[in-house]
């Protein structure tokens, strides 16, 4: 997926859990450093709690980049409930602005990561997303999980979420289509082709088992780490991914 040079930031989003939004992520970080010059990550709102956000902490760490943990999000899920019930949506969205800024100063291109779901309602989060990537002049990237779907209710969410987006005069760069039974691919591109080729471009992603279960030794490997303690023969033990 080629990145659009119009634009200098990709806003990617979900508002399904279980996605696979995090590896569409990480792949996009993969593309855009190996043709952006200095590449920034974002993440407007992250979970609650005291520890650190699993997803954010990755990236900043997989990519070396140069923004503090503290400053690459603005809210945790419960602050963002707690404006939403008092009404201050403006709040919310002008927080992220005034950070996202500061951070879009010191880098090329900014890869930011949406969020899910703040507990409020369906509704609130549509809306949060698109009004912050309206302010904050991103491209969408849709993710969508099509797992235990078929290729009309697969077809008519996309439909759906492709409207959303485009009705609110976001530029939508493409959308994901995640964890697809590989056998359903072709009757999907068929279907596609054939009632939503007007539409922005999509892509399909095989659900593929084993990705769901790596050993800890290709996780090892992936990472280039280092084993310090334990026996190499641990490293074909199955990971449990968070």
């Amino acid at each position: 997926m080629p990145l659009n040079k119009e634009h200098d930031a990709i806003y990617i989003t979900s508002l399904e859990p279980g996605s696979g939004k995090l590896m569409v992520t990480l792949g996009m970080m993969e593309l855009a450093s190996r043709v952006v010059g200095k590449l920034g990550f974002f993440r407007p709102v992250i979970r609650s709690g005291p520890k650190l956000d699993n997803d954010l902490d990755l990236i900043l760490k997989r990519y070396d980049l140069d923004i503090d943990y503290k400053d690459a999000h603005v809210f945790k899920v419960d602050e963002i409930q707690a404006l939403g019930a008092d009404g201050k949506f403006r709040d919310i969205v002008q927080a992220v602005i005034e950070r996202y800024d500061k951070i879009k100063e010191r880098f090329d291109f900014v890869i930011i990561g949406g969020f899910e779901s703040s507990g409020i309602s369906a509704g609130f989060d549509v809306d949060a997303n698109i009004e912050i990537t309206q302010n904050l002049g991103a491209e969408i990237l849709g993710v969508m999980n099509a797992k235990e779907q078929g290729p009309r209710e697969i077809l008519e969410e996309f439909k759906i979420s492709s409207k959303a987006i485009s009705s609110h005069g976001c530029f939508h760069l493409a959308t994901i289509i995640n964890m697809v039974e590989p056998k359903m691919i072709k009757s999907l591109e068929d279907l596609f082709e054939k009632e939503a080729k007007d539409h922005v471009p999509f892509y399909f992603i095989p659900h593929i088992p084993e990705l769901a279960s790596p050993t800890v030794g290709e996780i090892l490997e992936t990472l280039n780490g280092t084993l310090i303690y334990g026996k190499p023969s641990s490293l074909s033990q199955i990971a449990t991914l968070i």
